[in-house]
């Protein structure tokens, strides 16, 4: 799953005529070593036997052992955990945290497991001190292991990725001792980091082609346009998506033809358009083409989660994925002429039996009404 470059929020402290403490919100410059280390690029993750998700961070820079030397006040990597896909559980729909975090008053990594009831109350599951094993020495990742059983074990669920982290302000390097990103960003902190992930359901759905016509058959030699819409088996629809053909053995053509520009078709209400060109020599039967399709998919953190005075935190995230998904059609021999004109007098034989009966009816009309008149001509 790629998640972009250099995408991350910078909050900045700033103070207003009445010296109260605000925030905004900007682009950071990823001028710092840690910012870069912070710079979530794309994130992997697979699982054994469904009882650990083991997830790997991939970063723009090396995690630092003591990031304490480049001015920073709190480092963190973490997930969030919506355990039952409900907003309205735990804390605004995160029924559970993982997250290793570096402080400069501690100065070391310790990693904590909290779960959330509600926004107003949480419990700490665990903390483990001098927790250095999840980053390997110049290194641009961090491995993150979820345990199944210590969130329920759902059988569907999701989770976000995330890194914080917090500079201290150069003329007061004192720090606060809590284990929560909120409750570091205090005084003596000059601006933050954000960089996450958007939502990502586990296990991950599966996709398939909805086509207009539902069955496709095209004739050997011959030629047809089809619609393609994605569909999903969470039955959520991604942003957009881009479908790119794969060219088979045989060298069946297959382009698109709708007004968007090559793999920028849309996934929404609109399909997207292809031509499917069949070469004479093609053998009979059921084809498959794999389209290579480019999923993009977002969600906004939950504002609430991490509460600052005069600013909203509910940060968009964008996640990009590529499958491969199959187009699977018919190929059939072109019509005998037997059958070809059955075809004709199944379409058309009805109308024209009723024009012909018709046409008939009107002309006996006329000839009999013709017939009488040569009769009283000739009385």
């Amino acid at each position: 799953m790629k998640t972009g470059i250099h995408d991350g929020i910078q909050v900045s402290q700033n103070f207003s005529v009445s010296d109260d403490l605000q925030y905004t919100r900007s682009k950071p410059n990823y001028a710092n070593p840690l910012d870069n280390a912070t710079d979530i690029q794309m994130i992997t993750y697979f699982s054994v036997d469904r009882k650990i998700l083991n997830a790997t961070l991939w970063l723009g820079g090396e995690v630092e052992l003591d990031p304490g030397k480049y001015g920073a006040e709190t480092v963190v990597y973490g997930l969030l955990v919506d355990s039952d896909n409900n907003e309205d559980t735990g804390k605004y729909g995160v029924d559970f945290q993982k997250e290793v975090q570096w402080n400069s008053e501690l100065g070391s990594w310790n990693a904590l497991f909290v779960e959330y009831s509600s926004p107003e109350h949480s419990r700490m599951i665990s903390i483990e001190s001098n927790s250095t094993e999840f980053f390997g020495n110049d290194q641009k990742y961090v491995v993150i292991p979820l345990e199944m059983d210590s969130i329920t074990s759902p059988g569907h669920f999701r989770v976000l990725y995330y890194t914080v982290v917090i500079y201290a302000n150069k003329s007061d390097q004192k720090s606060t001792n809590s284990y929560s990103a909120k409750e570091s960003i205090s005084d003596n902190a000059s601006k933050m980091l954000v960089d996450l992930s958007s939502w990502i359901d586990i296990p991950p759905p599966t996709y398939s082609f909805s086509t207009t016509p539902s069955i496709i058959e095209i004739v050997r030699g011959g030629e047809q346009e089809i619609g393609i819409q994605l569909v999903s088996s969470s039955g959520m629809l991604p942003d957009s998506a881009s479908f790119i053909p794969v060219r088979d053995s045989s060298e069946i053509k297959i382009e698109q033809t709708s007004k968007e520009t090559l793999n920028e078709s849309s996934s929404g209400i609109s399909p997207a358009s292809f031509k499917i060109r069949i070469p004479s020599d093609v053998n009979i039967g059921l084809h498959t083409i794999p389209m290579l399709v480019n999923i993009s998919t977002g969600s906004l953190f939950p504002s609430g989660f991490i509460e600052l005075p005069g600013i909203n935190l509910s940060l968009p995230a964008e996640n990009f994925a590529s499958r491969y998904v199959n187009l699977t059609f018919s190929v059939i021999d072109p019509p005998s002429m037997t059958q070809t004109f059955k075809d004709f007098w199944v379409t058309y034989g009805t109308p024209m039996a009723i024009l012909a009966g018709g046409f008939v009816g009107a002309f006996a009309t006329y000839f009999i009404d013709y017939l009488r008149s040569r009769k009283e001509q000739k009385q």
